[in-house]
């Protein structure tokens, strides 16, 4: 009962930019439907999620009509308050910039995309980012983003710890990201679920993730029984 569309974004962009394009598509695109569109959900991973976030709030500013068919809106992954490992890479590149011969390191460092840098704090929408230092170690509260009245906000993580009293799990996350992170219900008043002892792109292909979506979507569950050799 669903069509799957798949996006190709710069991730070199800011990340409220391609929101905008994103919201700037998605509305040709219900425009040129050859029959009407009833309902759309967004799935991104990782970034994609963010991404999703801004569509959602760049196409509610604007009022496309696209965002009153949006239903459900998932993200596996997604750094919403940040991710620990692009604040890991700022840090080094600051720390780097102090000495003369580590300071050819810092500027490889630097050459990370604005789209990238965004992930340091989970920056969705312009506001978030226009007229704040570019190198600033510690962002400013996040930009409130309303949620779109008709939709569900899902947000899934995934952690190599066992549960989440594991210190692996809370060190590590999932590799990229940590739960407070990947779960930050509060920004959308989102339901949340996590894959334990699994990394950042397990997300991607794991047949709990997938029950997850379907269960969100109302799909039926894919066949278990396996065909046989013919």
């Amino acid at each position: 009962g669903w069509t799957a569309l798949y996006l190709r974004y710069n991730s070199g962009l800011r990340i409220s930019m391609n929101g905008r394009q994103l919201a700037r598509q998605l509305q040709k695109l219900v425009e040129a439907w050859p029959v009407p569109v009833r309902e759309i959900a967004l799935i991104g991973h990782s970034m994609g999620g963010l991404v999703a976030r801004s569509a959602c709030y760049a196409g509610g500013k604007s009022q496309l009509g696209w965002t009153q068919k949006v239903s459900q809106v998932i993200c596996l992954g997604s750094p919403h308050t940040g991710a620990p490992l692009a604040r890991g890479a700022h840090l080094a590149a600051n720390a780097l910039e102090v000495f003369p011969l580590s300071r050819p390191v810092a500027k490889v460092l630097n050459v990370r995309s604005v789209g990238i840098r965004d992930l340091r704090h989970g920056y969705i929408a312009d506001e978030d980012w226009r007229g704040r230092p570019e190198n600033a170690l510690n962002a400013e509260a996040l930009t409130p983003i309303p949620r779109l009245p008709g939709a569900r906000y899902h947000f899934i993580g995934s952690s190599f710890g066992a549960d989440e009293h594991d210190l692996v799990g809370k060190v590590l996350g999932d590799g990229l990201v940590l739960l407070p992170s990947a779960t930050a219900r509060h920004l959308a008043d989102a339901d949340t679920a996590v894959l334990y002892r699994a990394h950042h792109m397990s997300l991607l292909n794991h047949p709990v993730i997938y029950a997850q979506i379907a269960a969100r979507l109302g799909l039926r569950k894919p066949p278990t029984r396996r065909l046989a050799p013919s």
